[in-house]
Parts: structure tokens; C-alpha cells; sequence
């Protein structure tokens, strides 16, 4: 087999990399090769579980208060919309290159930097007084968040072997499911009681920790030249190319339909640029970059093609949902935004076991394809059952929708996040999961832009045939305030037709959702199979403590993928 270019020069040592499996006899598929973390490997997990939590408690604790906060900070529905946004876009350009850096400088050195990252935007936010610098924190916030999100599975990658990986990495997820879990929680009951800027003070004691435990516990050690050629032989032109062009291409999706017209220059200028200037990006990293920062190859089979695909769908249909269904319930059945933040706890609590559970039997049974298959039909069904949701459904009924949701979405999460691993080549598991996640942030971006334009679309022309304010639908958010109380000088007849009118959009969004969920079901069946059973190799190897045997870390490492 030929050595591609970009192998060649990376400034490692993964020459040096033994090939674990040259002897190796053939396992038996049916049962998992023995494999247990050492006391390094679980203060990683825990420190990993940490920085999980606090990235997922705040991408959903904004969720229930964005119509107080459009409010305060005297802002209309587009400004609202940026809140998540800017995070969002922020959070989905750098990941590949934050990966990249991470290759070159160190896991701990990268990771600590975004934590620092994180902990500025966190504070930007909490002391905005006006959008423009809110907007500024929270871009910088994803920038962070991102970086720690994708530093998350890279890390995992580099210290468990891939068939175990679904079981450990469990533990990241547990963190982020509790952290999706309480923020609408935490998140409503601030926007209700207290000032919103608590929704982000309360990051600050978990950053705190952050900062403190990155150094102490991520301590993976890899061999590196100096400073000067890690610095020269970061792929700049490449990574200023790829992320310049791709904000360009998402600030135009999002402007399409919201701030500007979809014909208007506005928004067909920086959609062209960006995607001229992406493709332009993707040909260097294929024929000009010495080292390309984005492997290619990675896509090398139709399989891998389409889970990456699936990612990219499933990230934009879950923070679709995420974000609309809160704001549906507030309109349609007037809850308040606790109790809608408590009814989205019905999707996020069933999703930990659902995600633990899967990650269980990836293990065990070494296949993935039966839970995306599983998840993907789950949810196409239980998001066709959103159409029900009305003010009449009963309890039990719109329960039963959410966990069925829940357990669909929680099948699909880990498994592609694996099945993309065991379906990458030469040593590429920490690319591929990287990949995953840009791939899956990059789906929310183009998602929750695209559902917010297509669902104030469809407001504004219900709003229109009904004779009702047509302007109500570029202010939706605060609109759900003025439905629920008394005060806004509505009569009870006019609320009640609003109310009609937005449940016919909501309905239309719904059936939007569960189309592009039933196109995802049926891109996954062509995922093929590969195999979980293969070595641990990784250039970043765990420093093993004094008195702990290094050879027999090691072979552990071996014997797990034989």
C-alpha cells in the first residue's frame, strides 16, 4: 500500500508506531477483547465529563429564555435567532482545525486553550447590555465549545480501543445528557424568576474546575519536533480558506429569509463566495496543502460518505427540534417556560439510557448498524406524530411522542459516532471522530437556519390568509409571552385565532422534519459494515504514574484490538 503524501509529513513519530495486529489471531466477533482503563484513563473520563457538561448545559439552558432575553436586551426575533446562532456557526468552522492543532501541539495544550476560550465568552455574555456584545460572547463561547467538543472524542480515541470506546465514552455522554437534561430546566426557571445573566454566572464555577483539571489530568505525552516546525507545518493558508469561506456560506444561509430575501444580494453574495471559496478550500487540501488538515480520504467509501451524511442530518433535526418544540409548547399549549423545559426533559431523559444502553451493545455485539437503522424509523415516526400536538392532546399522548423521540435519537448518537471510526482507515480514528463532530455542527447551523427561515415562511403566509398581523411572525419568540398572558391587549378570540394559526405552522414544520428524518433513514441503509475488533494506536500515549508497569498498560492496549 502506498504512503499518502499528507502520512509522510506529518512532524510525528507514527513511524515508530508498532503494528499491534501483524500476529494477532482472529477474535471471536461475539465476544469483546478484555480491556479495563488504569487510574490515568478515569481521571481523564472525569475530566472529559466535566467539560461535557458544561458545554451541553449551555447550549440548552438559552433555549427556554430566548423570548425574555429577545426582550431585555430590546432586540426583535432575528437578533434572538443570532443568540444560537453565532454560537452554533462559531462552534462548527474551527473544529477541523482545532483537531488539527491538537495533532501538532498537544491534546492538554489545545484542550486548555478553548477551556480559556469558553470561560471569555461566558463572561462577554453575562455582562452584555446590548446584543452586539452579546453576540460577540457568544461566538467566542463557541469557538470554545466546539473545540471542547471535538477534544472530547479525539481524546477518547487516543486511550480506549474502538470496540470498548462505545461503553466509555458513555460517560461523556451521561455528563452531556445531564447537562442537556437541566439546562431548559435551570434555564426557564431563570427566565422566569430571576435575571437571565445567571445563565451564564453559573458556567463560571464549572469552568473554574475546568481549568484546574485539564493540566492535572490530561496528560498524553507524544513525541514533537520543535516549536518553529510545528508552527511551519500547520496547513494556515488551508485553515484561513476553509473557515474564512464556510462563515461566509452559513452568515447566508441564515440571512436567506430572515434579515434578507432569498433573491436579494444581501444573501446570494456571501452564499456563492463561501461555496466557491469551500470548494477552492477542499481542492487545496486535496493537491496543494503539504499537510492538509482535512483528510480526504475519509471519505473514501460510499459507507463512509453516507454516515457523514447522517451526521450532518441529525445534527440539524435534533436542535431543530430542541429549539422549536419548547416554543411550540409555550404558543400552542401555553406552557410556561419551566414546564416546557420540563416536557423537553421527557426527550433528553430517555435519550442517557437509550445512549448508554447502545453504547452497551456496539460493545458486545461489535455491529452498529441495526441501532441507526432502529433509531432512524424511531424518530421518522415520532416526529410524524408531532402533527397531533395540539391544544386538546392529551398528557399521555404527547409523553409517548417525546419518548419515542428520545430513544430514537438516543440509538442514533452513538452509534455513527462509532460507526464513522470503525469505518476509517490507517490509523485515522481521531480524524474520523473529529470529522463526525464538525460534521454534526455543521447539520445544526444549516438546520436550525433553514427550519427558522422555512417556519416564519410559513407563519407569515397562515397569518396573512387569516387576516392577522403578518409581522408577528419575524417576532414569534416575544409573540409566545404576549399568547400566554394577560397582558397585550388582545382579546381572548384574537389570541385564540393566533394560536390556530401557529399551530398549523408548527404542523408544517413537523411534516418538514419528518421528511428529511425519513430521507436520513434511508440514506443509512446504505452504511456497510466494518469491523470493531483493531488495535489502540495513537501518537498520544497516556504518561504512565511511577509504580504503575508501563509494559503492562501496553500490552493491555495490544491485546484490546486483537
Amino acid at each position: 500500500m502506498s504512503t499518502t503524501k499528507d502520512e509522510r509529513d506529518t512532524p510525528s513519530t507514527r513511524e515508530l508506531t508498532s503494528s499491534h495486529a501483524t500476529d494477532a489471531v482472529e477474535p471471536d466477533p461475539s465476544e469483546p477483547p478484555v480491556w479495563t482503563p488504569k487510574k490515568g484513563q478515569w481521571l481523564i473520563f472525569g475530566c472529559l465529563a466535566l467539560l461535557s457538561f458544561i458545554i451541553s448545559l449551555d447550549t440548552t439552558i438559552i433555549t427556554p429564555a430566548i423570548p425574555v432575553l429577545e426582550q431585555s436586551l430590546k432586540g426583535d426575533t432575528v437578533q434572538a435567532f443570532w443568540a444560537g446562532t453565532s454560537y452554533l456557526l462559531a462552534s462548527a468552522v474551527c473544529q477541523p482545525f482545532i483537531v488539527d492543532l491538537s495533532d501538532v501541539f498537544g491534546r492538554r495544550e489545545v484542550l486548555l486553550g478553548v477551556v480559556i476560550l469558553f470561560t471569555l465568552g461566558t463572561i462577554l455574555s453575562a455582562v452584555a447590555h446590548d446584543f452586539h456584545l452579546f453576540l460577540a460572547g457568544r461566538s467566542l463561547q463557541g469557538v470554545g465549545g466546539g473545540g471542547i467538543m471535538a477534544s472530547c472524542i479525539v481524546i477518547t480515541t487516543d486511550i480506549v480501543p474502538l470496540r470498548q470506546r462505545p461503553t466509555y465514552y458513555a460517560i461523556v455522554q451521561m455528563a452531556w445528557a445531564i447537562g442537556t437534561l437541566a439546562g431548559p430546566v435551570i434555564g426557564g426557571a431563570i427566565a422566569q424568576d430571576i435575571s437571565w445573566r445567571w445563565i451564564f454566572y453559573i458556567n463560571l464555577p464549572f469552568c473554574g474546575l475546568g481549568l484546574v483539571m485539564v493540566p492535572l489530568t490530561v496528560r498524553l505525552r507524544a513525541e514533537r519536533p520543535s516549536i518553529m516546525q510545528r508552527l511551519g507545518s500547520i496547513d494556515w493558508v488551508g485553515g484561513v480558506l476553509f473557515i474564512g469561506s464556510l462563515c461566509s456560506f452559513l452568515i447566508g444561509i441564515t440571512w436567506g429569509g430572515n434579515q434578507f430575501r432569498w433573491d436579494s444580494w444581501h444573501t446570494i453574495v456571501p452564499v456563492v463566495v463561501g461555496g466557491v471559496g469551500c470548494v477552492v478550500a477542499l481542492l487545496w487540501e486535496a493537491y496543494g496543502a503539504r499537510r492538509p488538515f482535512i483528510h480526504l480520504q475519509l471519505f473514501g467509501s460510499i459507507s463512509a460518505v453516507l454516515a457523514y451524511l447522517c451526521a450532518c442530518l441529525q445534527g440539524a433535526l435534533m436542535l431543530g427540534l430542541l429549539y422549536f418544540i419548547p416554543l411550540c409548547l409555550q404558543t400552542v399549549k401555553h406552557f410556561t417556560p419551566i414546564t416546557s423545559g420540563l416536557a423537553l426533559m421527557v426527550i433528553l431523559g430517555v435519550m442517557l439510557p437509550a445512549s448508554v444502553v447502545t453504547g452497551a451493545l456496539l460493545t458486545r455485539l461489535g455491529t452498529y448498524r441495526w441501532a441507526i437503522w432502529s433509531g432512524w424509523l424511531l424518530s421518522t415516526l415520532a416526529i410524524a406524530l408531532l402533527t397531533l400536538l395540539d391544544q386538546d392532546i392529551s398528557a399521555v399522548r404527547w409523553v409517548f411522542i417525546f419518548l419515542t423521540l428520545g430513544t430514537g435519537q438516543g440509538l442514533i448518537l452513538t452509534s455513527q459516532n462509532f460507526a464513522v471510526q470503525a469505518l476509517a482507515k490507517d490509523n485515522r480514528d481521531a480524524s474520523a471522530a473529529g470529522l463526525y463532530t464538525f460534521m454534526r455542527s455543521l447539520g445544526m447551523c444549516i438546520g436550525v437556519a433553514v427550519a427558522g427561515t422555512f417556519f416564519q415562511n410559513r407563519l407569515a403566509e397562515r397569518l396573512g390568509k387569516a387576516g392577522l398581523d403578518r409581522q408577528v411572525a419575524r417576532m414569534a419568540a416575544e409573540f409566545a409571552l404576549v399568547l400566554r398572558g394577560k397582558e397585550g391587549g388582545l382579546a381572548e378570540g384574537v389570541k385564540a385565532a393566533y394560536v390556530a394559526v401557529f399551530r398549523e405552522a408548527f404542523r408544517d414544520l413537523w411534516i418538514f422534519f419528518a421528511a428529511v428524518s425519513g430521507l436520513s433513514f434511508l440514506l443509512a441503509l446504505g452504511i456497510g459494515h466494518a469491523s470493531m475488533d483493531r488495535a489502540l494506536e495513537s501518537e498520544h500515549t497516556l504518561v504512565v504514574e511511577r509504580g504503575e508497569d508501563k509494559g503492562e498498560v501496553q500490552a493491555e492496549g495490544e491485546t484490546a484490538g486483537v
